[in-house]
């Protein structure tokens, strides 16, 4: 029996919701997962969702077009989501 404890929630909102067919979806977790893990499944599980991922080079972090964030912080790549948690994927933020 599956329960709060066995995923991690991903939350899209649009554009992403187009490529991976809908709001949120339930990630599989035994433990906690880096936000690059979490990129790398969704990647491999949505291929068109590889462009706006953050890419890492050299320690240095390209951001791409998703903005992870939990609780209304914005995470880096190896920040820890864990199972029973809610990640949001947004586009970059801007205004004035």
């Amino acid at each position: 029996m599956k329960t709060v404890g066995d995923f991690i929630k991903i939350i899209f909102s649009s554009p992403f919701r187009e490529i991976v067919g809908g709001k949120n979806l339930e990630l599989a977790a035994e433990g906690p997962l880096m936000v690059r893990e979490i990129l790398d499944r969704l990647v491999r599980q949505f291929p068109p969702l590889e462009k706006f991922v953050p890419q890492v080079k050299d320690e240095v972090i390209f951001w791409g077009s998703i903005v992870p964030m939990k609780e209304d912080r914005i995470l880096k790549p190896d920040a820890l989501v864990e199972p029973g948690e809610t990640l949001y994927l947004y586009p970059p933020l801007s205004g004035g």
